[in-house]
């Protein structure tokens, strides 16, 4: 998912410092940064649609993008990546540009616009989100932001961790004579607890697994509660049994359909399931019992975490429980 962090206007000698994160598939064509046809212009740019989500000009105009995250798209929406583009190619003033798109904020998907003039030190925030109110404008005041996938400092997760970490005072991480990444990162991480059930899933089989297993036991997915807090309203409906709820934890431990896969896996390891109505509390439970290093305990945390893994695909459309051989 891209995210942005940026200091504007608060910076004792820069004006303006970015941190930009771009997520996009593999493979779609995209083209390094580099001085566009006419030297004008520096950034990276899609190959695909010919737009970039950031660039700037020798003149100072600043422009980036990120898309927010909807359920719905438009299949004929005009490409997002040419409103960077555009901007830097006029010579029209920040808030002048954002009136300029008022009457065409329909033709885009979802999307958030920063683009700035840095030797008049102006900088304006559109967004065509939510669509009743058309397009909403905003000149972004001086201070450190934060734009992810929703709204200019929203409190995404992802967002709130970065202000965890950088919120605070200015660190020195490593100096020239002593440098190690370990010591890097143990500087600038949150320091928590370890968890009951973090053996259960952080030494349960392949990466991939794991991480889908901590993001569930996290409350991380994009479950119709969790889509709905983001202002994203949907029919709430569990994708397993077709019941009027969808969260973490009737998909992963209290649905019919799910409760008969962990019955499976607790009649092939002699386990006794026990039907509980938190998917953390469960995952304790289960990080308690098999938390000795034997080679049975071992196979469980493998099977525990795949389990978790391919109900969490089932949950996106693509059902691929491998426990078809288990004695149901």
């Amino acid at each position: 998912m891209c995210i942005a962090v940026f200091i504007w206007q608060s910076h004792p000698i820069y004006p303006f410092l970015l941190l930009l994160n771009r997520d996009e598939y593999h493979n779609r064509p995209t083209k390094p940064l580099a001085w566009w046809e006419g030297g004008e212009i520096v950034g990276g740019r899609d190959g695909l649609a010919g737009g970039t989500w950031l660039a700037c000009t020798r003149g100072g105009r600043v422009a980036f993008l990120t898309n927010v995250r909807e359920v719905k798209k438009q299949p004929l929406a005009k490409s997002r990546g040419d409103l960077p583009v555009r901007f830097l190619e006029s010579k029209k003033n920040p808030m002048e540009f954002a009136e300029e798109l008022v009457g065409e904020a329909d033709q885009y998907n979802g999307f958030n616009l920063i683009i700035a003039d840095l030797c008049s030190k102006t900088m304006v925030y559109i967004t065509n989100r939510p669509e009743e109110d058309n397009l909403s404008i905003t000149e972004v005041s001086a201070g450190v932001h934060v734009l992810s996938n929703a709204r200019l400092d929203s409190p995404w997760p992802k967002c709130m961790r970065q202000n965890m970490i950088y919120g605070g005072e200015d660190r020195i991480l490593w100096n020239h004579k002593s440098f190690t990444f370990k010591d890097a990162w143990e500087s600038c991480s949150v320091s928590t607890p370890e968890v009951p059930w973090y053996d259960l899933v952080w030494n349960g089989g392949r990466p991939r697994w794991s991480v889908h297993g901590a993001l569930i036991l996290h409350n991380a997915v994009l479950t119709n509660d969790n889509l709905q807090r983001r202002g994203i309203s949907l029919v709430s409906q569990c994708c397993f049994c077709g019941s009027n709820v969808e969260n973490v934890n009737h998909l992963f431990v209290t649905c019919v359909y799910t409760s008969e896969v962990w019955c499976g896996l607790a009649h092939l390891f002699h386990w006794r399931f026990q039907k509980l109505h938190s998917a953390e509390v469960f995952a304790t439970d289960m990080g308690i019992q098999f938390r000795t290093k034997s080679c049975r305990n071992k196979v469980f945390k493998m099977m525990f975490t795949a389990t978790a893994y391919y109900l969490m695909n089932g949950m996106e459309g693509y059902i691929m429980i491998y426990l078809e051989f288990l004695p149901f």
